[in-house]
């Protein structure tokens, strides 16, 4: 579980230390911004998923600015050869706002629903994307 607060700015560092496997990376209802990968700078561009290749790094900031919720971080491995054999886990954390803005005529926090909200994650052989 990875607590933020509504619109605080995360850097996140994603790294797959896979030795031969791609793999995809999302946040729920968030978007990424790509600042570098591999240690050099990039320019910026935004998303809804990234791929992040074995032994590589990719640093991103991440805006909470939905809903305050239970969001689903997860991966998922990427394969483009037909009818060979990998590992096809689907790996996850959770995005999880610290508190519920509340209204002035309610005070009381409403608790967070037990399932977090699911990422829309790629076909594992989603060519166009990679």
């Amino acid at each position: 579980k990875f607590q933020v607060d509504f619109g605080e700015k995360i850097l996140l560092g994603v790294i797959n230390a896979a030795l031969n496997q791609e793999y995809f990376f999302v946040v729920a209802n968030h978007k990424l911004t790509i600042m570098e990968a591999d240690d050099s700078y990039t320019k910026l561009f935004t998303t809804f998923v990234i791929m992040v290749g074995p032994c590589q790094t990719t640093n991103v900031l991440l805006k909470a600015n939905q809903i305050p919720n239970r969001y689903y971080m997860a991966t998922r491995a990427y394969q483009r050869s037909q009818n060979a054999a990998f590992d096809n886990t689907t790996t996850s954390a959770v995005l999880e706002y610290k508190y519920a803005p509340c209204n002035a005529k309610n005070k009381k926090q409403k608790p967070f629903p037990s399932t977090p909200i699911l990422s829309q994650l790629l076909a594992f052989n989603e060519t166009n994307t990679t």
